[in-house]
C-alpha cells in the first residue's frame, strides 16, 4: 500500500516485507495489543525503504538527454528512509533499543 504497488507486483516483495517483520518483531519489548499498530507500521515503513533501495539499485529513477530530464517517479529511497524513521520513532516505547550500551569503567 505505501509503495502504490498492485496485489501482483507486491507479491513479488513479501520477502522484503516478511523480515521487516521479523526484523521489529525481534527488537520488540512490549508484545499487548497496544504495540501492534506501532510495530506493524514500523514493520511497513522498514519494507518499504528496502523496496526502494531495491528498486533505485535494479532501475533508473531519472535520466537525461541533452536538455530533456525524465523523472520516472516513484518513492525515492531518501524518501523511504524519512518515512522509517519516522516510523520506528513512533514504535520506539515499544522497542528495545539495541543502538545503545551503557557500561561502568572500573580503576
Amino acid at each position: 500500500m505505501m509503495a502504490g504497488l498492485s496485489g501482483e507486483e507486491a507479491a513479488k516483495y513479501g520477502v522484503l516485507c516478511e523480515d521487516a517483520m521479523e526484523q521489529t518483531t525481534r527488537r520488540a519489548a512490549d508484545t499487548d495489543a497496544e504495540a501492534d499498530k506501532p510495530l506493524c507500521a514500523a514493520a511497513a515503513a522498514l519494507a518499504l525503504y528496502r523496496w526502494a533501495l531495491v528498486r533505485a539499485a535494479a532501475e533508473p529513477q531519472e535520466f537525461a538527454a541533452g536538455d530533456v530530464k525524465i523523472d520516472l517517479g516513484g518513492v525515492s529511497p531518501e524518501a523511504a528512509k524519512k518515512v522509517w524513521e519516522q516510523a520506528e520513532a513512533a514504535a520506539a516505547p515499544y522497542l528495545r533499543d539495541d543502538d545503545f550500551l551503557f557500561r561502568r569503567i572500573l580503576p
